[in-house]
């Protein structure tokens, strides 16, 4: 039989063939060639290879170096540095801070989807839409909120650590200790018993071979996770191979599977069902407010990740450091020295030295050190003189962010004393401190720092009604460091030399004198004119409906604490002078026609004259750019401004609030401290409000 197959090889497939290589290799050389110069990147320095590959780049992240390299281009090339065809890194502090700055459309970039593709949702890490987010972030806030991570998981903590600590010196005494191993196994059951409400037991065991099989893949998945965002090519490939060699789906798989066990376990009451996701497994799934439970899984997967080596690693480190410097050693136990025996928390946050070694540690070696990639939007993006075009990806790491001698000198030494400057050095250097991710993608678990919190002499409180006629809020002293007095309206600070102040406007201006930041020099005049003209408004007027009513539930609360009969006479005292004052207050009824037109007309003017003072300052700014800009940030005019907006938001009357105000007031309301502060809560929330709706 005559064979007419047709071989690939005859002269007219052949030329096809040739041809069709050679206008791929053409196609490709015009595509490496067009991106390497023909781009506004072609103006950012860098080495001359990054214009045409980034092989260089993926050779040292699979080095494990990529930061190293990184900063030792930025050494050469200087802030803005050119690290692959479409890929910029940045340490310009006001380039960092544009990059970073809520509301300005520049998403995480794939690296984080691609780093849990085997996962069947997104989470909080890893979700690239800015609205998903947001809200999975938002219901994730209470459960991470320092008051509630106190309060839940203080003692738990304590005990950990202690466990920890005792086992270390046990094993130091007899010769040597890995304290990686310990603090590995020590952070990861206090996260098993966060995340899961179930410890995995390391502590107890002790053993590096005694890791559960949960455990066991966790620490697979992390190459897998690099291996699949930073090679996603050579991960495909491997995934062919046979399973018996690259079992990598099947890890991710015991890791689902393993969570959801757990968790069905915590439903069932099996094990403490107490975990950071407690409301939502007692919640209905239907409520929008709740977490579904493979949402939980999810989540408590990803911070048994996030949590538990990056905190054994810093604690690793912290170790080493101070063993490397006597003096430092010295000085540290000195202070800790000076603890109570049953020491909690708050004794620790008042340490001012030991805050600073953990600071210091966290400046040189961060949990995060690297990359933070986000995607340019279609507007593009200026920094430091260089345009950056849409499409691009433009990362911040903090390896050199925290490495920049203008910031912070002689920046390879450890030196916690960098910490203990003076307000104006420590701002600069708080502005460039990025160890927990940067705007509104920073770390859930980022703790509040020292240097940003009130003086130790002073104690935060939360001013909801019902709190404000605590007695420890109206008379007692706390540990004898603060001092909380009654004064004429709200909870009082004592300042030095027992000065009570007791009125909103000089509170702002007593923390102002600590902390030059909330009202700078610049803007002084502005800020004290508008700042007094808002304090002329009558809350009150906008607030509420019925004054007789709020009045009215308050008085009844002090009454009913002064009849029990274990109220002490010097607190009886402090809420008899409470209840002189609303009698005085409310003798004229705030809510009559002339005085809530008044009131009105005063909001409008107030908020017309901010707009104009914001509009001056941010000239191409978006809407969630504070007053002064972006580059001045928050002043203690924006967050009086943005409480009150909060309240006329709350009590339904934005028609006081024209369309540029209330855009930056949504957008702000967003932001972490707002919501850390107010855990869910309006600013219409009290107890009397509670107690009128029961009845």
């Amino acid at each position: 039989m005559e064979n007419h197959s047709t071989s690939f090889m005859e002269p007219g497939t052949g030329r096809m063939a040739v041809w069709l290589l050679v206008l791929l290799i053409a196609a490709s050389t015009v595509k490496i060639v067009h991106g390497a110069y023909f781009t506004p990147l072609f103006a950012i320095p860098g080495p001359w290879f990054a214009k045409f590959t980034s092989l260089p780049l993926k050779f040292h992240i699979i080095r494990g170096r990529r930061v190293q390299f990184i900063h030792s281009l930025h050494q050469i090339h200087g802030p803005v540095v050119r690290i692959a065809p479409n890929e910029v890194d940045v340490t310009d502090l006001q380039g960092y801070h544009a990059i970073h700055k809520i509301g300005n459309g520049l998403c995480k970039s794939q690296w984080y989807p691609r780093f849990r593709t085997a996962f069947e949702e997104q989470d909080v890490f890893s979700e690239t839409n800015m609205r998903n987010h947001g809200i999975r972030r938002k219901l994730l806030s209470r459960p991470f909120s320092k008051s509630n991570l106190k309060q839940s998981w203080e003692p738990l903590v304590n005990d950990k650590a202690r466990f920890a600590v005792q086992r270390i010196k046990e094993l130091a005494d007899a010769g040597t200790c890995n304290v990686f191993d310990w603090w590995n196994f020590m952070a990861t059951d206090i996260i098993g018993k966060v995340a899961f409400g179930e410890s995995f037991g390391m502590l107890e065991q002790g053993k590096v071979a005694q890791k559960s099989e949960f455990i066991q893949m966790f620490e697979k998945f992390a190459p897998i996770g690099i291996l699949r965002s930073e090679l996603p090519t050579i991960y495909r490939m491997i995934c062919l191979a046979p399973k018996r060699i690259f079992d990598i789906n099947e890890t991710e798989k015991i890791i689902i599977r393993n969570g959801k066990e757990i968790l069905a376990r915590a439903r069932t009451g099996s094990i403490d069902r107490t975990n950071i996701f407690t409301s939502h497994l007692e919640a209905d799934e239907s409520r929008t407010n709740s977490i579904s439970k493979e949402s939980m899984v999810v989540e408590a997967t990803g911070l048994v990740g996030a949590g538990g080596g990056t905190t054994s690693v810093t604690l690793t480190y912290l170790v080493w450091a101070v063993l490397q410097q006597p003096l430092v050693q010295k000085k540290l136990e000195e202070e800790v020295a000076t603890l109570p025996d049953d020491f909690a928390a708050s004794d620790l946050e008042a340490l001012p030295y030991l805050n600073a070694v953990l600071e210091e540690t966290l400046r040189l070696h961060g949990p995060i050190p690297g990359a933070l990639p986000r995607v340019i939007p279609a507007s593009g993006l200026s920094i430091a003189g260089y345009f950056i075009p849409q499409g691009s990806t433009v990362c911040t790491q903090a390896y050199s962010m925290h490495r920049q001698p203008e910031i912070f000198p002689d920046p390879e030494r450890f030196d916690p004393e960098r910490f203990l400057q003076k307000v104006y050095a420590l701002q600069e250097q708080r502005s460039a401190f990025a160890a927990f991710g940067a705007g509104a993608r920073v770390c859930l678990g980022e703790p509040a720092s020292p240097n940003e919190a009130i003086n130790p002499i002073e104690k935060e409180v939360d001013i909801y009604i019902g709190d404000q006629n605590k007695e420890e809020f109206l008379k007692k002293s706390w540990k004898g460091q603060v001092g909380v007095k009654f004064g004429s309206v709200v909870p009082v600070l004592v300042g030095p030399g027992e000065l009570k102040i007791t009125d909103s406007l000089d509170i702002t201006y007593y923390l102002a004198e600590r902390y030059p930041g909330l009202i700078p020099q610049t803007h002084k005049d502005v800020i004290t004119v508008l700042l007094n003209e808002l304090h002329d408004v009558w809350y009150v007027s906008l607030s509420f409906t019925a004054a007789e009513g709020r009045g009215a539930g308050i008085v009844r609360q002090i009454k009913e604490i002064m009849a029990q009969p274990t109220t002490s006479e010097s607190y009886k005292e402090a809420l008899q002078k409470k209840l002189n004052n609303y009698g005085n207050k409310y003798q004229v009824d705030p809510h009559s026609t002339g005085i809530v037109d008044r009131e009105q007309q005063k909001a409008r003017t107030y908020l017309e004259k901010v707009s104009k003072v914001r509009a001056e300052h941010n000239k191409t700014a978006t809407s969630s750019s504070w007053i002064f800009g972006d580059e001045i940030g928050p002043t203690a005019l924006d967050a009086h401004t943005v409480v009150f907006l909060a309240r006329l938001i709350d009590a339904g009357r934005t028609n006081l609030i024209g369309p540029d105000m209330l855009e930056y007031a949504e957008q702000n309301l967003e932001k972490r401290e707002w919501s850390e502060i107010t855990q869910g809560r309006t600013t219409l929330h009290s107890l009397w409000e509670k107690r009128e709706q029961a009845c």
